[in-house]
């Protein structure tokens, strides 16, 4: 357990850079401070899945360290890769903010 001012200095260190570069947190300096605030460290094990298609979640990733492969389902639910993100971009956004369910294995 560490003190929550610490935590948030520590989380403010690691992910100012990643938020500076992304538009929607670089136009804003209170929505990235905000954000920082409710920022939950989570460290994921090699091929752990994050989000699985038709999982209701309301969370919202930020890669900070290493990659995160994403795949979909279609229509004979097959899985098919869809794109690499790398430190910096995030996932998770709209079921963030609409509350629906993400359509993508993460």
């Amino acid at each position: 357990m560490i003190s929550p001012s610490l935590k948030e200095e520590v989380t403010r260190f690691i992910f100012s850079e990643q938020l500076k570069q992304n538009l929607i947190f670089a136009l804003n300096s209170e929505v990235k401070d905000y954000v920082i605030t409710k920022i939950e460290l989570v460290m994921s094990q090699p091929e752990e899945i994050k989000i699985q298609q038709g999982e209701a979640t309301y969370d919202f990733f930020i890669i900070a360290k290493g990659e995160c492969e994403c795949f979909v389902k279609d229509e004979h639910r097959q899985e098919r890769f869809v794109r690499t993100l790398n430190p910096g971009q995030h996932f998770g956004e709209i079921a963030l903010l609409t509350g629906s369910k993400r359509t993508a294995t993460i």
